[in-house]
C-alpha cells in the first residue's frame, strides 16, 4: 500500500516513478531499473557499483526477480485549502 500527497502528479509522483524507478538515470546507474520496485523482466540485472580508485569490480545482480507486482492504483483527490475553508463557512456545499 502507497499513498502520497502532492500538489502535481506530473511533476512529483509522476517524475519519481518515471525518472528514479523506471530510468535510474538520476542515480547514475545507466538504464538499469530499481531492484525492489521497478517493473523489469526476466533478464533485467542490476549493477551495484564501486569506487572507480578501489580495486573492486562491479557487482552485478543478474536475473532480478520481480519483488513488487502492482495490482491496481486510483488516484484521489482531496479538497485544497481554499475548498475546505469555503465548505467551513458554508460556501460551498461538499455532497
Amino acid at each position: 500500500m502507497f499513498q502520497a500527497l502532492c500538489s502535481s502528479l506530473f511533476r512529483q509522483f509522476e517524475f519519481v516513478q518515471q525518472q528514479w524507478v523506471q530510468y535510474g538515470l538520476d542515480f547514475n546507474v545507466g538504464s538499469d531499473t530499481c531492484p525492489i520496485v521497478g517493473n523489469h523482466d526476466a533478464q533485467a540485472k542490476y549493477v551495484i557499483p564501486v569506487d572507480p580508485s578501489g580495486p573492486g569490480a562491479p557487482f552485478v545482480c543478474q536475473p532480478m526477480p520481480q519483488f513488487v507486482e502492482p495490482r491496481g492504483g486510483d488516484y484521489f483527490f482531496i479538497p485544497s485549502l481554499t475548498a475546505l475553508r469555503m465548505i467551513g463557512m458554508g460556501i460551498v456545499d461538499p455532497t
